[in-house]
C-alpha cells in the first residue's frame, strides 16, 4: 500500500453510493488541482518539484469530495480549493529547509534593506540594516 493509498483510505466515508458521489466530484474537480498548482508554481522558487505538488492536490482533492457536506450551503469548488491551498502548503513546508520563523525573518530583513536603499538611495551595508531592525 502506497502513502497516497494509505491517505485516500483514511478519509471518511459513510456508503458506497457516496464514494461513487465523491468520484464522480472529484473527476469533475481535477481541473481545479492543476489550475491551482500552476498558481503556485509561479510563486516558488524552480526546484519545487511540481508533480509532487500535484500529488499533493490531487490526495487533498479526493479527500475534500469524501469529506464534503453538501448542507453547509458552500459550493464544492470552493471548499475543494481551499483544502487543494492548504495541502499545497503543507507539501511545500515539509520540503522546506527552514521553519516560518526564520522565512518571517529573512522576508523583514529584505524588505527593511530595500525599504533603507530607496530612503538612502543606495545598498545598505549589514550594520545599518541591523541598527534599523534593532538588532
Amino acid at each position: 500500500m502506497t502513502q497516497t493509498t494509505a491517505l485516500l483510505d483514511a478519509a471518511p466515508l459513510s456508503t458506497v453510493l457516496d464514494l461513487d458521489a465523491a468520484n464522480v466530484l472529484a473527476e469533475m474537480h481535477v481541473p481545479l488541482v492543476a489550475h491551482l498548482v500552476r498558481e503556485t508554481m509561479a510563486r516558488v522558487p524552480s526546484h519545487v518539484d511540481r508533480d509532487d505538488l500535484r500529488s499533493a492536490g490531487l490526495v487533498a482533492l479526493v479527500k475534500a469530495s469524501r469529506s464534503y457536506d453538501e448542507s453547509r450551503g458552500v459550493a464544492f469548488g470552493a471548499y475543494a480549493a481551499s483544502r487543494i491551498r492548504g495541502a499545497l502548503l503543507d507539501e511545500l513546508r515539509s520540503v522546506d529547509w527552514a521553519s516560518r520563523s526564520v522565512r518571517r525573518k529573512s522576508r523583514e530583513i529584505e524588505e527593511t534593506r530595500n525599504r533603507l536603499a530607496s530612503a538612502l538611495g543606495q545598498f545598505p551595508d549589514d550594520a545599518a540594516v541591523a541598527q534599523a531592525l534593532g538588532i
